[in-house]
């Protein structure tokens, strides 16, 4: 109780620290010049203006596995002076709260990607916005920062007609939805890898992620109620494992962490796995919280290959540990079987051995 209370507080003080700094939608764009306030540790960006901002654009490709930083401001960039492929897709990955785009989750998903095939994927790091302990400072440079990432997204496409996919862990799925509307056109997708709660509970759409940032937004779920949102943030939302936490955590230090961070480490698994993850179909995350929910109608697959065209919440179950697809609902029974097939005989045991009973009573 004590957690939920704290978080709720925490959320109302910066909901009402945001409005009263920022009354407009989330897509009008300010050219006020930027400052940085600092607070003890914490620096509150004043303004979205990105000049002399701490804001970085790191490259990857499969030639340039080092990384190189990419210069961008609002008329011109380097991209063509680095290895960037303009006839490639790429992926843009943001980071969270108190962290950087040296974050292991996020990696993983890059490591992913160069296996799969040939892509541009670029780390943004926005570190010195987003530390802890200073959250509230880190929600309100969401705007700013998302302004930056929309002068990358413009700078691609001055010189690319290829897509343009945005995933955001935490917090930084917020700032995927600022920099897609920023943007002088939408990007094609956005990716919310728990999108962050506090600070965004009671917050218009137009002030966080939501369907209409993109055209396809897909969301997954692994710590709801708690560091990610419950409420239903996308053109299709998968609530994995109950959404709240995840298999495996309760003996990790940090349970809240743990289940936080599995929802990119669910999608980078996505990106190569053979059997998948597989969500069947719900009319709602609470329609399934009072079990009205059941593993039947429609299935899906999560991830980075998840349909466009599909609509809606859906349910989706995992291994305990890597590798956590188990395939389409049929093999999730059966796999779920295998790895509880001496508990399941040990409860017939005790219940064969209850009916005896009863009947020689």
């Amino acid at each position: 109780m004590l957690i939920v209370a704290y978080l709720f507080v925490i959320n109302m003080c910066i909901t009402l620290l945001c409005a009263s700094s920022d009354s407009s939608a989330i897509g009008n764009s300010s050219n006020v010049k930027g400052t940085t306030l600092n607070i003890g540790i914490c620096n509150f960006r004043l303004g979205r203006n990105c000049g002399q901002s701490n804001v970085t654009f790191y490259l990857y490709t499969n030639n340039q596995v080092e990384g190189e930083q990419i210069v961008v401001n609002k008329s011109s960039s380097n991209l063509l002076q680095t290895a960037f492929n303009v006839s490639l897709e790429t992926k843009i990955l943001i980071h969270g709260y108190n962290s950087d785009m040296f974050l292991g989750v996020l990696n993983g998903i890059k490591t992913e990607y160069f296996k799969s095939g040939k892509l541009n994927v670029i780390l943004i790091d926005w570190s010195d916005y987003a530390k802890g302990p200073c959250y509230p400072a880190a929600v309100w440079n969401c705007r700013m920062v998302g302004n930056c990432l929309s002068q990358l997204i413009d700078a691609i496409r001055r010189i690319s007609t290829s897509n343009v996919h945005l995933l955001g862990f935490s917090l930084g799925s917020h700032v995927a939805a600022f920099a897609s509307n920023y943007a002088s056109k939408k990007v094609k997708r956005i990716t919310g890898l728990d999108p962050a709660l506090p600070g965004f509970a009671t917050a218009a759409n137009e002030n966080k992620l939501d369907s209409s940032d993109a055209d396809f937004v897909d969301v997954i779920h692994t710590n709801a109620f708690m560091q990610g949102t419950p409420l239903q943030s996308g053109h299709i939302d998968f609530f994995v494992n109950g959404g709240i936490i995840q298999p495996g955590c309760m003996q990790e230090g940090n349970v809240l962490a743990c289940s936080h961070h599995r929802a990119p480490i669910y999608y980078g698994e996505s990106i190569n796995s053979v059997p998948g993850f597989w969500g069947w179909s719900c009319s709602s995350f609470w329609e399934y919280l009072i079990g009205r929910c059941w593993k039947s109608g429609n299935q899906t697959i999560m991830g980075e290959h998840t349909d466009p065209n599909m609509r809606g919440i859906f349910l989706v179950i995992t291994n305990s540990q890597a590798e956590y697809a188990m395939g389409p609902y049929s093999n999730t029974i059966r796999n779920f079987i295998k790895m509880n097939n001496d508990k399941l005989q040990q409860i017939a045991q005790i219940l064969l051995k209850d009916v005896k009973i009863i009947s020689i009573k």
